[in-house]
């Protein structure tokens, strides 16, 4: 069983630039397929998330007056283009990296990993998906910490490609705690990346909303 640690890894810098990060300042935020505003919207976001948070997205791209940004919406990878004047921006030095075939997850700033724990990865039948993602809704579960999802979860904005639904409302993946030291390596979980509690709250008290994930096989 691999036992899940805090680590300073020694690996060669990615030296991936900052990550931009754009947080809404209006009631309803329109994504657009172009950078215009005569082109069709792709969505349309609320003000907050479901759970109360300030909708905050991953920027992927830039043109005068627009940033393009990672949509969380299904299917996972949309894309939208939004007017740089209905967001404030603000940058990001951290990443999180989950890799599903070590069944690691290493979280990452400025290119230096600085923390890493082994995990939980989705069932055969219920895969975690691949790809680039950013934390959307951060939860704070401490007054519960032996439930199903630990201590804390931070919502993704990806969601399961199998599921069509989860436990009433969409199939949002997230990384969150759990109790269960034993079950660390294996493949448990309905999509959900799970940690130990003590590694997701570090993880929570470092990561600001809309840091990137990338989900690799």
């Amino acid at each position: 069983l691999r036992r899940a640690v805090a680590v300073t890894v020694t690996t060669t810098p990615t030296n991936a630039p900052p990550a931009t990060v754009a947080t809404t300042k209006v009631a309803s935020l329109q994504a657009f397929d172009q950078p215009s505003p005569s082109a069709k919207v792709v969505t349309t976001l609320t003000a907050k998330t479901a759970y109360l948070q300030p909708r905050t997205l991953l920027a992927v791209g830039v043109q005068p007056g627009w940033f393009q940004v990672l949509l969380p919406i299904q299917p996972n990878g949309t894309k939208g283009w939004v007017r740089a004047s209905d967001v404030t921006t603000t940058t990001t030095d951290y990443q999180v990296h989950v890799v599903l075939s070590s069944h690691h997850l290493t979280l990452v700033k400025a290119g230096k990993p600085v923390l890493g724990t082994a995990v939980v990865i989705g069932k055969h039948e219920t895969p975690t998906p691949t790809g680039l993602f950013y934390v959307t809704d951060p939860v704070d579960l401490q007054a519960a910490p032996n439930g199903p999802y630990g201590a804390f979860a931070l919502g993704l904005s990806g969601f399961s490609n199998v599921l069509p639904s989860f436990d009433g409302g969409p199939p949002q993946i997230a990384v969150h705690g759990t109790p269960y030291a034993d079950q660390i390596g294996q493949d448990l979980s309905n999509g959900c990346v799970r940690i130990p509690n003590a590694i997701v709250l570090m993880l929570a008290k470092t990561v600001p909303l809309g840091t990137p994930v990338v989900i690799s096989a």
